[in-house]
């Protein structure tokens, strides 16, 4: 007689199913184009390059919140 149960918390190390995380968002990369080093950057638009600091564009248009 086949027993069907759910699998909990303890289930895990005896082959137990878990949910599977979604992976994480991917990160904008720019280029620098003095320098040619590539780097993750932030809602911005305009990065200082980490290695040369040159000003780099990244294309984003970033709107400011600003309370009215």
């Amino acid at each position: 007689m086949n027993v069907v149960r759910a699998a909990g918390p303890q289930d895990q190390a005896e082959g137990g199913f878990f949910e599977q995380q979604a992976p994480p968002p991917a990160l904008p990369r720019i280029t620098c184009p003095e320098c040619e080093f590539s780097f993750v950057v932030g809602r911005i638009a305009v990065a200082t390059c980490p290695n040369c600091n040159a000003q780099v564009p990244t294309g984003q248009d970033v709107e400011e919140d600003r309370e009215q």
